[in-house]
């Protein structure tokens, strides 16, 4: 008691020193906090939790955004999108931290592992800029693809060490170069040449999606391929199709597609390149998701102003189940995403003009 009795008449006698003190306290306190704003750049890992899947009736992982566009989920875990200043900006947890400088005109971009592919200039333009970012080692460079003008399309490799263009295009032909263009040295090599073509994507390291969508109101505007590196030619081509129902398996090698013409499900093996009809369909899908754990799919189908989760067995060629997905009259599905054996979808909400990432399973 006499201690305290002690300590506060020291307190009354010596308020400028206690003052004193109390400001370097404070000062430290506040320097422990981290200021988003040192670095461009932020650490690579991954910024969402490594989650165990659970129902969307109890969302493990769930998130808004608002003011962004191109929101989406790495193959790493990791958010990116693009902000209201058309910079690219990674996500560490709420906070959006921009990885590329004011004046780079962000469009578009595309991630694989830990490498980022930016382009910069005006959206659906072929003479943009291509810029190759690595977080981890806060490099920001360049591509030089003055040669391969104009570049189309493009697409990082799994082993995030080419980028596949399709470049030389002419709008008079419509047709296009393939190029690999190795990151390291700089240099690109012709693949194929004079191929129809408007867009690409990696399948594995051995296989990459050739797209062909017409611009002219046909049915079967939207037709895909295969072309085979260890081949060094399309195998496969002008399979009519629907965007964003082609899915890729790496543990089966399996492509799993609709097909418009026949309006079926089906897949085609990438190892001999067999075809195989799953299932006829009497409403074509929006969008297919792939658990690669089970080797099941899910069809995202539209019916009766519902978004319907329907389960499919590939293997046994059955429907499993299906069930509606939880939204308001405001909210459309938009997208998935496929990350570390995870899967996200996207979802709009008109009304509050926001965007949700959550986890699905099926």
């Amino acid at each position: 008691m006499n201690k305290l009795k002690q300590t506060l008449i020291y307190i009354q006698n010596h308020p400028l020193i206690i003052g004193i003190a109390l400001v370097v306290v404070i000062g430290y306190l506040i320097s422990l906090i981290p200021n988003p704003k040192k670095s461009s750049f932020i650490p690579t890992s991954p910024l969402i939790p490594s989650l165990t899947p659970a129902s969307l009736t109890n969302k493990a992982y769930t998130q808004a955004f608002s003011g962004q566009s191109e929101i989406r989920v790495s193959d790493t875990q990791s958010i990116f999108a693009i902000n209201k200043e058309k910079r690219l900006v990674q996500y560490h947890g709420n906070i959006p931290q921009p990885l590329t400088p004011s004046g780079i005109t962000v469009v578009d971009y595309k991630t694989s592992g830990d490498n980022i592919i930016v382009e910069s200039g005006t959206k659906n333009y072929p003479g943009n800029d291509l810029y190759y970012i690595k977080p981890s080692t806060k490099s920001f460079s360049k591509i030089d693809t003055a040669s391969l003008s104009p570049v189309l399309a493009y697409g990082l490799s799994p082993q995030e060490n080419t980028l596949a263009i399709l470049g030389k295009y002419s709008t008079e032909k419509q047709t296009a170069n393939l190029y690999l263009y190795n990151l390291s040295t700089k240099v690109a090599s012709i693949a194929a040449q004079k191929i129809i073509a408007t867009d690409l994507s990696w399948l594995d390291s051995k296989h990459i999606l050739i797209v062909n969508e017409l611009k002219k109101p046909v049915v079967d505007k939207y037709l895909i391929g295969v072309f085979s590196l260890p081949d060094n030619k399309l195998t496969i081509k002008n399979i009519p199709s629907l965007k964003n129902t082609t899915i890729f398996d790496d543990k089966r090698s399996l492509i799993y597609f609709t097909d418009t013409k026949h309006f079926t499900l089906s897949s085609l093996d990438t190892t001999n390149y067999k075809f195989t009809t799953i299932l006829e369909l009497s409403i074509l899908p929006q969008d297919i998701i792939l658990d690669p754990k089970s080797g099941n799919i899910a069809l995202i189908i539209n019916q009766n102003n519902q978004t319907i989760v329907r389960s499919v067995n590939p293997v046994e060629k059955r429907i499993l189940q299906e069930y509606v997905l939880p939204l308001n009259s405001q909210q459309t599905y938009v997208e998935h995403f496929l990350s570390r054996e995870i899967n996200y979808i996207k979802i709009y909400d008109r009304e509050t003009k926001k965007y949700t990432i959550q986890n699905i399973t099926f």
